[in-house]
């Protein structure tokens, strides 16, 4: 579809030539000419651009936004206004034309963005709605006697009309997606531009120089540009499969792409140059066939350049730019001195583009003959994942690492227990899940396939501990990263017998950090930081990479009665009796409160006996296990989150629940008391009395909850996934590398039961 919107553009584009060389005097349409080539120029930033914000949105499944982008439409329509004063013809079609460059930068970029998202079809359309409207609308203007005004502003408007379709259509990102392009792709910029320098210099040199034949030149060089256009598609294909992929894998259909189209367009400009001549132009210009014919072996050479520039900008190689800038340095004062024979100016901006070619061709072939890395392969170690009744924000936090590990160039496998709501493997937006054992044995499940090779070859091991790890290092000879949300300390005594709490305990504190010495760490928050120091892990071997959120599902609208919600898996720790009992208390004050509590566990039963005895069943809703889509709509309705759990590493909930506006109320704990900012994004309570009276204040102050909500959707803008996947390839890197082994230190002392 994307193709195919280009060459429908390219056969409106040949349409709106002919139309305005058939209606337009010649000297006028030599002068429109110069316009669209000065135009065609301003592509090479375009292309940059496009191809930058394409790429961005391939690896990163998120695009640069911001104000900043809005500029150049803005400086040209202040430029253009200030044209449109002017009594001179030429001047007020050159500000049409401003205006149309300005709107092309911005339609570039969301083209990019669009098609780095992969709404390829979308973009493929676009490209015939700016045909259309530039078409019909000069048609009309020119037919109504505004002759190169009309012209001038048929084609910028047809622009604006497709900017303003890709801009409703593209998604609003928060501005956390504001990250710059890059320096590679202002290299590109450069290179490009000296690119589009080079095929549209002989345009403006014969018509400054040459005005007599500028015109019958012109129509020779806008339908010779069929043999460029047609290799577009080509050009699009190769940046954003060489982004995803590497230029070896991209190179095949690159070239078919590229290939059979140009040939087939350069083939029927060499056959019939008069017939097309004469479709175009009808009477006009016939004497240029072989300009044209020259011309468009020229075009020809620009398109396969273009198009490797393309392949190794997605490839993130810039070192062609510096070789193509010689080119049009020297080729077009060349250019330029040869004006007073078109025929010879055509014949040299073949050289000039096999030039180009030559430059852009030589770094391609190095990057195409250069040995290519292979994907790192991490093997992840966890018990469990989302789709397990019992999964929560620890396995979100692997999930979300995964994929963007995935979309960096890695081969990921995950490995955890088994459960009825997912097969035994499966791959999953590119990471292969394996699934044996239940909680108790997925651990020597995890030994057993790594000793049998059934994980196949890896480069680095991510160890998630829960309490209890995998003990990788024990057997595996690969690196290990060893990821922390938090210490167990105290929910060893609240789920087990006091023999298991203190074996536990002596497993998690005395053991794991033994076996775990040489093992660089992940801690979500610095207080799972301190926690590790505690038990002996050096603070150089701990790195802090905080959850991410999601703020594309901000929403602001809520239930219309009071609600709670609580989140989290059903088991001691979490305590949501205290939430229960808080309930009762408060509907004294509050006799519509409801509470919904989503989630599954063994404590469930326990909950469900206590909110009979506290005859509160008419007001409490256990949810269960919900997906990601009932989860945010709960999100979005409660009036505040409550997290009474008795520690959290980070508190995954507490994002997801400030992205819908929903302020918390938690204990002042652990990660909590980061990722919750008291008494801005929520309130923190120091026992169960502050706890009630926490929720008091959030649920009967309609002021207070607005303004914890509104900070705290502001606040989870400073997080994203992208960023924690990035900061974790980073350790994941220096993991591979060899570095000095230091000792751990003396662990806490044991609990009591």
């Amino acid at each position: 579809a994307f193709g195919a919107g280009l060459l429908a553009a390219a056969a409106l584009n040949f349409a709106f030539v002919g139309a305005m060389g058939r209606l337009l005097d010649p000297p006028v349409f030599g002068t429109l000419g110069v316009l669209v080539a000065a135009l065609l120029a301003v592509t090479a930033p375009v292309n940059a651009l496009q191809g930058g914000t394409e790429m961005f949105a391939a690896l990163h499944d998120r695009f640069p936004r911001g104000k900043a982008r809005l500029w150049p439409p803005a400086i040209g329509l202040s430029l253009w206004a200030i044209t449109m004063v002017a009594h001179s013809t030429t001047v007020r079609a050159t500000g049409w034309f401003i205006l149309g460059s300005a709107a092309l930068l911005l339609l570039s970029w969301n083209r990019g963005a669009l098609a780095g998202l992969g709404r390829f079809s979308f973009v493929g359309l676009s490209f015939i709605v700016d045909g259309t409207a530039r078409l019909l609308l000069a048609l009309a203007f020119v037919a109504a006697g505004f002759g190169l005004i009309g012209a001038s502003a048929g084609f910028a408007l047809g622009i604006v009309l497709a900017l303003v379709a890709t801009e409703l259509a593209v998604p609003r990102i928060a501005p956390i997606a504001r990250q710059p392009l890059g320096r590679e792709v202002a290299a590109a910029l450069l290179g490009l531009l000296a690119l589009g320098i080079t095929q549209i210099v002989d345009v403006f040199a014969i018509r400054l120089a040459n005005p007599a034949q500028s015109g019958s030149y012109v129509g020779a060089a806008s339908l010779a540009r069929l043999a460029l256009f047609a290799q577009m598609p080509a050009a699009a294909y190769a940046l954003r499969r060489a982004a995803v992929e590497g230029p070896r894998k991209a190179l095949p259909r690159t070239s078919f792409l590229a290939l059979v189209p140009g040939l087939l367009a350069v083939g029927l400009l060499e056959l019939f140059p008069h017939d097309l001549l004469h479709l175009a132009y009808a009477n006009r210009y016939l004497g240029s066939g072989s300009t044209l014919r020259i011309l468009a072996l020229a075009m020809f050479f620009g398109g396969l350049a273009t198009v490797t520039a393309q392949l190794l900008m997605g490839s993130r190689s810039t070192a062609w730019a510096w070789s193509v800038i010689p080119v049009a340095a020297f080729g077009s004062p060349a250019i330029i001195a040869l004006t007073h024979a078109p025929t010879s100016v055509a014949v040299f901006s073949v050289f000039i583009q096999l030039g180009a070619l030559l430059a852009v061709g030589v770094p391609a072939l190095a990057v195409l003959r250069s040995p290519q890395p292979r994907a790192r392969r991490v093997l992840i170690l966890n018990w469990r994942d989302t789709r397990h009744p019992q999964g929560g924000g620890s396995e979100v936090y692997v999930e979300q690492v995964a994929r963007r590990l995935v979309q960096g160039g890695w081969e990921v496998t995950l490995f955890c227990g088994a459960h009825p709501n997912a097969p035994a493997r499966e791959t999953v937006d590119g990471v292969l899940f394996i699934r044996r054992g239940s909680w108790r044995s997925v651990y020597l499940w995890g030994m057993a396939y790594h000793l049998l090779g059934r994980f196949g070859p890896h480069d680095v091991v991510i160890d998630v501990k829960n309490g209890v790890p995998f003990f990788s290092p024990a057997y595996c000879l690969r690196p290990v990263v060893c990821l922390v949300h938090h210490v167990h300390r105290e929910q060893w005594r609240m789920n087990f017998s006091p023999g298991w709490a203190r074996f536990g305990w002596w497993v998690e504190s005395r053991l794991s950090p033994w076996i775990y010495r040489r093992s660089r760490h992940v801690a979500v928050s610095h207080a799972t930081r301190r926690e590790l120091a505690g038990l002996g892990i050096p603070s150089t071997l701990v790195e802090i990479i905080h959850n991410g959120s999601d703020p594309s599902s901000t929403n602001r609208e809520k239930a219309e009665v009071p609600t709670i919600l609580c989140l989290g898996r059903l088991v001691p720790h979490k305590r949501v009796e205290i939430v229960l009992e808080a309930a009762a208390h408060l509907r004294t004050e509050l006799p519509s409160l409801k509470v919904v509590v989503a989630g599954q566990g063994l404590w469930l039963a326990r909950l469900t006996d206590l909110v009979d005895r506290l005859g509160i069943a008419e007001a409490v809703t256990f949810a269960g296990w919900v997906d990601d889509r009932m989860k945010q709509e709960l999100l979005r309705e409660a009036w505040v989150l409550a997290l009474p759990s008795i520690k959290e590493g980070w508190g995954l909930a507490v994002m997801e629940a400030a992205v819908n506006h929903t302020p918390t109320v938690a204990f002042r704990v652990g990660g909590l008391e980061e990722s919750v900012l008291d008494g801005r994004t929520g309130l923190l309570a120091p026992d169960r009395e502050g706890f009630v009276q926490a929720l008091r204040r959030v649920l009967l102050d309609p002021e207070l909850r607005d303004a914890l909500g509104s900070e705290a959707a502001d606040h989870a803008l400073g997080y994203s996934w992208e960023t924690t996947a990035e900061s974790f390839q980073v350790v994941l890197r220096e993991a591979l590398e060899p570095r000095e082994v230091v000792a751990v230190g003396e662990p806490l002392p044991a609990i009591e039961p």
